[in-house]
């Protein structure tokens, strides 16, 4: 039957199967749902009320009072519908008016005393839009002292539909639906999914119906954006892939294109929140890269240099203002915890660990970290705290800028190439190498070490990769993640290194500090720190699983423990394993290739890993490039497209980027696990990137440099 169809009309099909699956989802929805309820007052309301003032709480719950301009806006229900709001009216009663958009609906006494629930009649449609605003209208008055205009205090609101008749779903919605499994399809057929695109998209457009039909109050607000986001990253994707002709092989001038283009969404919606009269702003520079990568898919020759040579300029404007940004500041939360630490000890001869200020917070803004670090703040502890955290951070940007030598020198890659192009793009556009800059963070002091045992690896020279992560582990302790790599491809001298590394900071610590510092840290704050958190900045399967059971909690506070810690355990051992199965050796994964798929899984298993932390990303990132460049192992398109996502989630965008302290639902949260996606993306196309033809070149049991790509690349 299929094989009767014609082959240029099944995309069509499919993409129209899917539309139908959502649609039949959202309507099925909607005719079985029930009523879509508010608690006013709870964390999560900020969406849905105006002209309220701010939540209080008694013993009775949560609540605000209204204003006489008061506003609740809800999803539709079928109608006819109920209104159901909770109130109490202030001292001496009020009157107020109860509107559905510009109609008025009742007029009615609100007593004071007791709550009680007021039941209001819609006898209307539903909007063509989805959303129906209520309005609480009355003669506000002072409480005594209080001078705000008060009506009623309001606990609760619900919409309940009032009978079981059918009744039309509302347009737009229903519209968008539609729309999202065809896009959804769009993407991943684009995207090389193959026969998988199909159930995928079925998959993910019913999930989002299912979301609006049953958790509406929580999926309709961002379903517009949702759908329009989608559509524009299909958009993109299609006309790269229409430009550069071909669905096979790609060299890094193609990658780049795609980097560009994927650089410029985050930026974009940043520059859309943030108003158009930003536009002349440095931040908004990426956003040029959107156009300039789609139209370097689409030319050759020098005007497609021409174009390279617009995207870096457009990039480096805007690295050099984060670059800037950074480090004019004089102070940082993050720098002064380690600072005041390690000075407290050698100068003030006082603890090194406040504990009950870990106590009370262990992700608190206090000195954690082990007592081997002191010894690289300890030079810098008799300045000032200004010129102490400006001499740390050119130290830090002096170890960025190694770490980023290393990689262009151990990879053979020429800048006046595109994989040099490549590279120099994510070193200027991937925040958290700023982010963790201005911070004073010692992210940078650890990608070194990093990037150090990357060239042991190529090298084969097992014993300094284990100095290089015994040191970084001395310091941090999770990169001792990675000699798990290191065993498991049979490289048990690093053990050794990480001895001779490790241990070699350890004595100096323990000569000079003594061993009740290294006593209290192993008794006392190893113990309490590693906790896991619903903070919006963790970005692990930690954070990810927090954030999914608290939607009415994001907060730097140490999670509950218990079911959600051993789920985090599960994850990283389920992780690991998967990891440890896709690198072994017999899996003829490059080992290079592979010991950047480690450092992703470290900062996803481990329990709390902050946004900066994602600056060790720079080597897979920077590895994207150097396998599309290789002409023994060409990159296929649906990896391209997989690493130009992953770059889409992780370059651009912070913990504020969509938050603001305030809440907004299950669906919400979801959105906030944003750069979780991106490094499981990111492992992703690094499994796909090593599939199939590149096992053929990676077949041997060592290998040597040269073997790794060729001395030189195409130049631009």
């Amino acid at each position: 039957m299929i094989e009767r169809i014609p082959q240029q009309t099944r995309p069509w099909l499919a993409a129209m199967l899917a539309g139908l699956a959502a649609l039949a989802v959202a309507w099925l929805g909607w005719a079985l749902g029930g009523p879509v309820a508010l608690d006013i007052g709870a964390p999560t309301d900020v969406s849905f009320v105006r002209g309220f003032y701010a939540a209080e709480q008694s013993n009775h719950g949560t609540y605000r009072w209204s204003s006489p301009t008061a506003q609740i806006w809800l999803p539709a229900v079928r109608g006819p519908a109920q209104l159901q709001l909770r109130m109490v009216g202030r001292p001496g009663g009020s009157t107020m008016t109860v509107r559905a958009g510009d109609v008025a609906l009742a007029t009615f006494d609100v007593p004071s005393g007791p709550a009680r629930r007021y039941r209001v009649l819609l006898d209307t449609p539903p909007p063509p839009g989805g959303g129906l605003t209520i309005g609480l209208g009355g003669d506000g008055a002072a409480l005594g002292d209080d001078p705000r205009a008060v009506v009623a205090l309001v606990e609760a609101v619900a919409l309940a539909p009032a009978d079981s008749a059918a009744a039309l779903p509302p347009a737009l919605p229903l519209l968008l639906l539609a729309l999202a499994g065809p896009l959804a399809y769009a993407l991943l057929a684009l995207a090389g999914a193959g026969r998988a695109a199909l159930p995928l998209a079925i998959a993910a457009s019913a999930a989002l119906a299912i979301g609006w039909a049953f958790g509406r109050v929580w999926v309709a607000p961002y379903l517009p954006a949702s759908v329009l986001g989608l559509a524009l990253i299909s958009g993109v994707v299609g006309a790269v892939r229409a430009g550069l002709h071909r669905a096979g092989a790609l060299g890094p001038a193609d990658l780049f294109a795609l980097f560009a283009a994927a650089a410029a969404f985050i930026p974009l919606y940043l520059y859309v929140s943030s108003g158009w009269d930003t536009w002349l702003h440095w931040h908004n520079l990426p956003v040029l890269l959107l156009p300039l990568g789609v139209a370097l898919a689409w030319v050759r020759g020098r005007v497609r240099v021409a174009l390279a040579v617009a995207a870096l300029l457009a990039a480096g404007g805007y690295g050099a203002g984060m670059a800037i940004g950074a480090l004019s500041g004089d102070y940082a939360r993050d720098f002064y915890a380690l600072f005041s630490g390690v000075r407290r000890l050698l100068i003030n001869g006082q603890p090194l660990y406040l504990l009950d200020e870990i106590r009370a917070n262990p992700l608190g803004q206090t000195y954690k970290y082990p007592p081997m670090f002191a010894l690289l703040m300890a030079p810098i502890t008799p300045l000032r705290f200004v010129p102490a955290f400006m001499v740390w951070k050119f130290a830090n940007l002096a170890m960025l800028a190694a770490s980023a030598v290393l990689l262009f020198r151990m990879y053979r890659v020429r800048l006046r190439s595109w994989a040099g192009a490549g590279m120099l793009l994510v070193l200027l556009s991937l925040r958290p190498l700023t982010d963790t800059l201005g911070y004073g963070q010692v992210d940078l002091i650890v990608l070194l070490l990093l990037t150090l045992g990357l060239l042991a690896v190529r090298r084969r020279r097992d014993v300094f990769l284990g100095v290089w992560l015994g040191i970084a582990t001395a310091l941090k302790l999770y990169p001792a993640y990675l000699l798990g790599f290191a065993l498991l491809r049979r490289r048990p001298r690093a053990l050794l290194g990480a001895a001779i590394g490790g241990g070699a900071l350890t004595l100096a610590s323990l000569l000079w500090l003594g061993w009740p510092v290294h006593a209290t840290f192993l008794r006392d704050v190893l113990a309490l720190t590693g906790v896991g958190t619903a903070w919006v900045e963790n970005q692990t399967f930690n954070g990810f699983i927090n954030r999914l059971l608290s939607p009415e909690q994001v907060s730097l506070l140490p999670d509950g423990g218990g079911a959600l810690r051993l789920a985090t355990y599960a994850c990283a051992l389920a992780f690991t394993a998967l990891t440890a199965w896709l690198t072994r050796p017999a899996g003829r994964m490059r080992a290079d290739v592979a010991y950047g798929m480690w450092i992703i899984a470290m900062l996803l298993i481990i329990p709390a890993a902050w946004m900066h932390y994602e600056a060790l990303l720079l080597i897979p990132f920077c590895q994207a490039f150097v396998l599309a460049r290789d002409a023994e192992r060409p990159l296929r398109w649906p990896a391209a497209v997989a690493y130009a996502l992953a770059w889409l989630l992780l370059a651009h965008g912070n913990l504020w980027t969509f938050f603001d302290k305030s809440l907004h639902g299950p669906y919400w949260q979801l959105i906030l696990s944003y750069k979780f996606y991106g490094m499981l993306m990111l492992y992703g196309a690094i499994v796909l990137a090593n599939a199939g033809e590149l096992a053929t070149a990676a077949a041997r049991a060592d290998w040597q440099p040269e073997a790794l790509g060729p001395a030189s690349a195409p130049a631009l």
